[in-house]
């Protein structure tokens, strides 16, 4: 069995490498450091974004009346600060998943090779996620108080519930045991 920082300098220099068979003990210490790596990335980049936006909020309240109540609002250098939380968040997540897709292809497609599935299985899900990041500022910019869901709105929630399903099946494909002997992609990987 390979330790994990083995493991690790195995992925890292197989991040081009989309031929092969890996083994599910190879494959899932990598995938999940890549899971926790970019909630750690993403929540050091939101967190002050967030501590920010609340702290303007609190030095700069203005207050707005509608219809039938007030609602407070916070202006930063002459921007919504709403908007610009929902921008840094809606880049910040692009850029992640990016990067998390990127580190992952190779290894993901090698994982899908060990039970005689074709690296495009792990395409799956890619298109439904590139929808819900364009929809996703849209939706939020027809959003505010006293809107309603419109088209767009459901558009965007189904992409998510169709991208949710992709995701799962992938996520099963890549927890079954491998193919025993060898397949059209090589012989059974050795060991963990």
């Amino acid at each position: 069995m390979r330790s994990y920082v083995q493991l690790m300098a195995y992925h890292l220099r197989g991040l081009t490498r989309f031929s092969g068979r890996d083994a599910r003990p190879t494959f899932w210490p990598w995938a999940i450091t890549l899971l926790v790596a970019s909630m750690a990335t993403f929540s050091a980049i939101m967190l002050p974004t967030m501590m920010g936006a609340i702290g303007a909020a609190f030095r700069h309240p203005r207050t707005e009346t509608g219809s039938s109540q007030a609602t407070a609002t916070a202006q930063i250098e002459g921007g919504n600060l709403f908007s610009s939380m929902m921008t840094t968040l809606t880049i910040s997540t692009a850029i992640v998943a990016v990067i998390v897709v990127a580190l992952l292809a190779a290894s993901v497609t090698r994982r899908l090779h060990d039970h005689g599935k074709s690296g495009a299985w792990g395409l799956l899900p890619l298109p439904f996620l590139a929808t819900a990041m364009v929809l996703f500022p849209k939706i939020l910019a027809s959003t505010g108080p006293g809107a309603t869901p419109d088209g767009l709105f459901f558009a965007g929630f189904f992409n998510n519930l169709i991208y949710l399903a992709c995701l799962g099946y992938l996520v099963f494909l890549l927890v079954r045991d491998g193919d025993a002997g060898p397949n059209r992609f090589g012989p059974p990987p050795s060991g963990g």
